[in-house]
Formats: structure tokens, sequence, C-alpha cells
């Protein structure tokens, strides 16, 4: 796996290395939240992604302006959590 936003690849190829990775394990959810590392859901459990650091408040910023729509961005703002789903 390779370093988080703040350096190289930008965040939709960071991004599609972590789907790929949950893709590979069969796992079902994604988590990317501010203060830990990005966590995959595989069998109903949690595990941290392999190398990657701890996510920054700044990480998951970059991540939310480039993923979510208008509405979910609002909900985000709002509510400091949002739940979405896209095809991969």
């Amino acid at each position: 796996m390779s370093e988080p936003l703040s350096s190289n690849p930008p965040a939709h190829e960071w991004l599609e290395m972590l789907l790929s990775y949950l893709w590979e394990r069969r796992g079902t959810d994604l988590h990317l939240t501010a203060g830990s590392p990005p966590l995959v859901r595989v069998d109903g459990e949690l595990h941290a992604v392999p190398d990657q650091p701890v996510l920054k408040p700044a990480d998951t910023e970059v991540l939310a302006a480039e993923l979510l729509d208008e509405n979910d961005r609002k909900t985000f703002e709002a509510q400091g959590d949002v739940d979405f789903a896209f095809g991969f």
C-alpha cells in the first residue's frame, strides 16, 4: 500500500488501491475515519489495512470533497459523518 493523501498518489488512486485491497479479501465495507488507519470489514470484523498510517482530518476532508455529492457533503458537514456507497 502507499502513503495517505498528503503525498502521491492522488486521492482517487489511493482510494482505488484501498478498494482493491477490500475486493481481494472479499470485504464488504471500507471505513475512513480521522484518527484511525483505513479499516476494512471482512466476515463481519474490522481490520486495519496493513502499512497505512492513521488518517489525519485533512485526509478525510480531501476524500469527502472528491467523493461526496452536494447533499452528502452537507450531511457530512452537519453531522460529522456520512454513509454512502458507489460501484467499483
